[in-house]
């Protein structure tokens, strides 16, 4: 069987022995038992089931149930019929069965009915302590290690539970904190280190719990290199215990914020161009340093132009030496005459091809015709002369 049915079999049996109370009809008040209702104990997130046992005389119209949790937010709900025994004087059971919250301790109800009459009747507040198996889980940061007099943080963020947690305690040896996000300072005995076993315990609104362990050492304090925290190492700051002010530039001993004219010109900041140099005035233009880049980049394109030149000078000079070296050739047009002797054509001052030489022209005298044109094939078969002056040649003789 189930639970619900053995819940509302136990209700209906207890309801036999219970006293039948009899009124005249129609003023007769609805008697409610709920003795054997509940343990009064329910699971966070399961069942839990209402129920009433009803005797009166005239019909009962309405049975509800009113509950809340925590928060004090009343919810009602309408317990329906669950079944009807005549036979035993007009008795009737409603139930109705809801799920249990998951994020209160304790649930508190009523039970109420009204019948046709307008008759009502109604239980006194009952509460049901609600239980949940599932435990929180606790996670700290761990081993922290830290110095004295700085601000040590603590987070339990990582910790989780199914329904929420509800506390955070924090147990740092004589020092206990409460919360997720926790902070303390903490002190040493001059330069020894104190080591603390804490630990992080979670509870969740069940009352369940858990905690977790970790290892502080807090080592002795550093030394102050900025006693007035302002950011400007000891050395740096010319006002070292005074948090606004960290440089003096005209050395009057009032710092730049507070000093109105802090280069000391006898020119007020507001009115001076340049606030931290003593030169200038408002009356007169910071002296502009001399600008060589313009002068040096032209004497470079002058060097630049120069060397160009020199070597454009050099090569024309070598290339008119080399000129001049080479012997020119001076091309004379060729004359021609005749051969006295033959007649054949040829250039000027040279043997003629037919005669040989000179001096054999001279000693032979004149040739025959036949001669010669034996000779002029000679020399143009031999190359000695060429194709149009043997032509000429041939076409004279031939006249």
């Amino acid at each position: 069987m189930t639970r619900k049915a053995i819940f509302i079999a136990i209700i209906l049996a207890a309801a036999i022995f219970l006293p039948y109370v009899s009124m005249a009809q129609g003023q007769s008040v609805p008697v409610l038992d709920i003795e054997d209702s509940s343990s009064h104990i329910a699971m966070a997130g399961e069942q839990f089931i209402f129920a009433a046992i009803l005797f009166d005389e005239t019909n009962v119209s309405e049975v509800w149930a009113e509950y809340w949790y925590d928060d004090e937010v009343i919810i009602n709900l309408n317990l329906p019929l669950y079944d009807s025994y005549d036979s035993y004087d007009n008795m009737t059971a409603y139930a109705m069965d809801i799920n249990i919250s998951t994020e209160s301790r304790y649930m508190y109800y009523q039970l109420m009915a009204l019948d046709i009459y307008g008759n009502t009747n109604s239980t006194e507040t009952l509460d049901v302590i609600i239980w949940d198996y599932a435990y929180p889980t606790a996670i700290s940061q761990g081993d922290i290690n830290a110095y004295a007099d700085d601000i040590v943080e603590f987070s339990g963020y990582e910790s989780y539970d199914n329904n929420g947690i509800v506390n955070y305690t924090w147990f740092l040896g004589d020092v206990t904190l409460y919360g997720m996000n926790v902070s303390h300072t903490f002190t040493t005995l001059g330069s020894f280190t104190k080591t603390i076993y804490a630990s992080l315990s979670v509870h969740d609104i069940h009352g369940n719990s858990d905690s977790d362990s970790f290892m502080l050492r807090i080592d002795p304090p550093l030394p102050d290199n900025d006693y007035d925290d302002d950011g400007h190492i000891n050395e740096a700051d010319a006002f070292p215990y005074d948090s606004t002010e960290y440089l003096d530039s005209d050395g009057d001993g009032i710092g730049n914020n507070a000093d109105p004219d802090d280069d000391n010109d006898n020119v007020p900041d507001i009115n001076d161009p340049e606030p931290l140099n003593p030169a200038v005035t408002s009356t007169d233009s910071p002296e502009t340093p001399a600008n060589y880049t313009c002068l040096i980049i032209l004497v470079l394109f002058l060097l630049i132009g120069l060397a160009l030149r020199l070597t454009i000078n050099k090569q024309n000079a070598i290339s008119k030496a080399q000129t001049q070296s080479v012997p020119k050739v001076i091309n004379i047009p060729y004359t021609y005459d005749y051969c006295p002797k033959c007649g054949m054509k040829k250039r000027t001052g040279i043997t003629c091809p037919n005669c040989a030489s000179k001096a054999e022209a001279k000693k032979s005298g004149s040739l025959s015709d036949q001669e010669v044109i034996r000779r002029l094939e000679k020399a143009y078969q031999e190359g000695k002369i060429s194709e149009k002056d043997y032509n000429d040649n041939m076409a004279r003789l031939n006249r």
